[in-house]
C-alpha cells in the first residue's frame, strides 16, 4: 500500500531527488567552483546519483535517527517563470517519522535542506538547518491509482518549470503541486510562503492539514 504522506515510497519512483534522470550533484555550495552537471535534456552518462549525494548532509543532522528523509516537488525560484533556458527550481528536503499511538498520521519536521537546479544543469545543495524541528502531525490516507500516476510526473513538472512553462501545461503543474500540498499541508505551510507568486497562481483549495 502507498500512503499519501510518502512514508512508503511511490511505485516506480527509484530516486529520492528525481528532478531529472541521473543528475550529477554539487555536494557543497561552499566549494571553490560550481559543477556543470548533466543538463535536463541529457538522459544518461552521469556518474553520480542524487540520492547518495544528499546522504552526507542527512547523516550530519545530529537528531535524524528515527526520521525518514523526503523531498517536495519542484518550486520555481521566480514567478512568472523567465523565458526558456533561464529558469530555476528548488526542492525542499524534509523529514517524517511515525509517532507511537498514532495510526492515521505521522509527525513532520521542518525542511532542513534545499536542492537548487537551473536550466543550464547547474545544481547544488544548501543546508537550511542543522537540527530537525517538529512541525506537527500530518494525516495520512492510501493513495489512489490516479494519484500515484500523477506523482510519477514530478520530473515532467520540474522540466516544464525550467523551460518556462506554457498555457497547455499549466494544468499539469497545478494538479501535481496542489495534490502534493493537499497531502503534505503541514510541511507545505512552511514552504509556500517562500514562493508567494507561484502559490497565488496555484490557488490550491484547502491546505491538507
Amino acid at each position: 500500500m502507498v500512503f499519501a504522506n510518502g512514508t512508503m515510497r511511490l511505485r516506480r519512483m527509484k530516486r529520492v531527488l528525481g528532478l531529472v534522470p541521473a543528475l550529477c550533484l554539487l555536494l557543497d555550495p561552499r566549494a571553490a567552483a560550481q559543477l556543470v552537471v548533466c543538463a535536463p535534456f541529457l538522459r544518461q552518462g552521469c556518474p553520480v546519483e542524487p540520492e547518495p549525494a544528499l546522504l552526507p548532509y542527512w547523516k550530519q543532522v545530529p537528531d535524524h535517527a528515527g526520521w525518514q528523509m523526503l523531498l517536495s516537488p519542484a518550486f520555481p525560484q521566480s514567478w512568472p517563470p523567465p523565458p526558456a533556458g533561464r529558469g530555476s527550481v528548488v526542492r525542499y528536503a524534509f523529514a517524517t517519522r511515525l509517532k507511537p499511538g498514532v495510526v492515521d498520521g505521522a509527525e513532520m519536521a521542518t525542511p532542513w535542506a534545499r536542492v537548487m537546479l537551473d536550466a543550464r544543469g547547474i545544481q547544488r545543495v544548501e543546508r537550511l538547518t542543522r537540527h530537525l524541528r517538529p512541525l506537527g502531525l500530518q494525516g495520512v490516507r492510501p493513495l489512489g491509482t490516479a494519484e500515484i500516476a500523477l506523482a510519477d510526473r514530478e520530473q515532467d513538472v520540474a522540466e516544464l518549470l525550467l523551460a518556462g512553462g506554457t498555457p497547455a501545461t499549466d494544468n499539469l503543474v497545478r494538479e501535481l503541486t496542489c495534490g502534493w500540498i493537499s497531502r503534505q499541508g503541514v510541511v507545505a505551510a512552511a514552504i509556500t510562503p517562500l514562493h508567494p507568486g507561484f502559490t497565488h497562481w496555484l490557488a490550491c483549495p484547502g491546505n491538507g492539514r
